[in-house]
């Protein structure tokens, strides 16, 4: 298997993790700039957003498009008896039938919403939702252009601004959000051209006020974004490598082990852990002994895939777990890393150079496996590593 360059990201950071602790050595108008820009890197897209971040991003898009839609299809029930005081009969009953029809639409996508847990068909099943409403909110518009008093024009004409305004609940990048207010305006346009309205003053309210509507919206989708993002960090990140702690490194191996078992893949383990590291403290200092666990987590970052997930289990031990890898590239990648470390080196504040070398624990799991178990097994492959001389990798012993 080739493994190739992990991206710029460190494991379950972004690249203003890094960026950010060069800023903090400028002046304090180059550290806000700094700031400013990587926040809007990250709310531009999702393309610096780890996996994890992107997991957690589904979580909430999940839960509460599930909610939306469902709030939305009972209201849509609930509102049939106002259609029938404020329309006429034959008009109210295809509003009637169109509103069971779209109701039951959405609690088909309320329920997807609840089964589909990665981002991609989340974010696809809100999608669902606008169009449900867009396409509602013309349909009504075409039924109601010849029949149809004020007031319930009124409210009928309200829904884009209600849609755009439901936006900023979701936390979702300017891309993403912009895809959605689009469908709004759009569906506005059709609208407009439907009636023949499209080049007089009404039109150009309705749409003046959509985007304001649509750039509120999307400064509130930032503001959410950037407070998730610094969350997120702060709960799952190691401060000094910028992987993985150890509580997310756990739950994340979880989960590619359980994907793994379902897709009937490979999954390989690896544990490390720098020799002597305690002497490096003693005689460098700990700012020393920082120094060589970031290059050592740089080392790792540069080896791996953007899909493998890294991080620190505790000290001077990090965790790897490879999805879909067999023992063989497993170990191979381990060699290549431990060859690594013996060609690095650190440089102290009193110039002195310290260089560092690894033991590497590899395992594979097996059918059925518990993580406990696992663990403990390349855990004893590790130890094993340290007994014969440190500096070598060793592949643990698979259950009979």
């Amino acid at each position: 298997m080739q493994y190739k360059r992990k991206s710029d990201l460190l494991t379950e950071g972004s690249k203003g993790d890094e960026k950010s602790s060069e800023a903090t050595k400028r002046s304090p108008l180059r550290l806000l700039l700094a700031s400013l820009q990587l926040g809007l890197e990250d709310f531009a897209s999702s393309r610096n957003h780890s996996l994890g971040f992107m997991e957690t991003r589904a979580s909430y898009l999940r839960i509460r498009t599930t909610l939306l839609s469902g709030f939305m299809s009972l209201i849509f029930i609930l509102w049939i008896p106002l259609d029938y005081q404020l329309l006429d009969g034959g008009t109210a009953d295809n509003f009637a039938k169109l509103r069971i029809a779209l109701a039951a639409t959405l609690i088909t996508l309320s329920l997807l919403a609840w089964i589909w847990h990665d981002f991609m068909r989340s974010f696809l099943t809100l999608l669902g939702v606008v169009l449900v409403l867009n396409v509602f909110y013309l349909t009504a518009q075409y039924l109601l252009q010849d029949n149809a008093s004020g007031m319930a024009l009124f409210g009928y004409n309200l829904f884009p601004f209600i849609f755009i305004a439901l936006l900023p609940i979701f936390p979702l990048t300017l891309i993403e959000g912009l895809s959605l207010a689009l469908i709004t305006l759009v569906a506005v346009c059709i609208k407009h051209l439907q009636f023949g309205t499209f080049s007089n003053f009404i039109a150009i309210r309705d749409i003046w006020f959509l985007m304001v509507l649509v750039a509120i919206a999307s400064w509130a989708q930032f503001a959410q974004l950037n407070m998730l993002l610094r969350l997120y960090r702060q709960a799952t990140i190691d401060p000094l490598t910028n992987l993985l702690n150890r509580r997310k490194l756990l739950e994340s191996i979880f989960t590619a082990r359980k994907k793994a078992e379902q897709l009937h893949q490979g999954l390989a383990i690896l544990i490390f852990d720098l020799d002597r590291f305690k002497r490096v403290n003693d005689t460098y200092g700990h700012i020393s002994g920082d120094k060589v666990l970031k290059s050592f987590a740089a080392i790792l970052t540069k080896n791996l895939r953007s899909t493998d997930i890294i991080g620190r289990f505790g000290g001077e031990e990090f965790l790897v777990c490879l999805p879909d890898t067999p023992v063989e590239a497993a170990l191979t990648l381990a060699e290549r890393i431990r060859m690594a470390c013996e060609q690095a080196s650190v440089q102290t504040s009193n110039k002195d150079i310290i260089s560092f070398t690894t033991c590497v624990g590899v395992t594979t799991a097996e059918q059925g496996e518990d993580i406990e178990v696992l663990l403990e097994r390349v855990d004893v492959a590790l130890y094993k590593a340290k007994e014969q001389g440190r500096n070598r990798v060793m592949l643990a012993e698979q259950p009979s």
